[in-house]
């Protein structure tokens, strides 16, 4: 695993277009920008579970795919 005190970012903010400001601090940073597990940040995959089941309430027991291609995962 890289050494974090080698990446080149302190922390990251980022403007919304309402003109909220979203600032990822230094803890967090190390551990996004680390290797993870193959399924992808935990705690991300999680709120991404969470937002699925607030939005559409599925009907059936499910899981998410996360991946970072635009169709890639179509044949996953």
């Amino acid at each position: 695993m890289p050494n974090p005190e080698t990446f080149p970012y302190k922390n990251m903010s980022f403007r919304m277009h309402n003109g909220e400001r979203i600032t990822v601090g230094e803890t967090n940073l190390k551990r996004a920008l680390q290797y993870s597990g193959t399924a992808g940040f935990p705690e991300l995959i999680d709120w991404l579970r969470k937002l699925q089941w607030e939005e559409h309430q599925p009907d059936c027991d499910y899981d998410i795919c996360l991946g970072n291609g635009s169709q890639d995962l179509l044949t996953k």
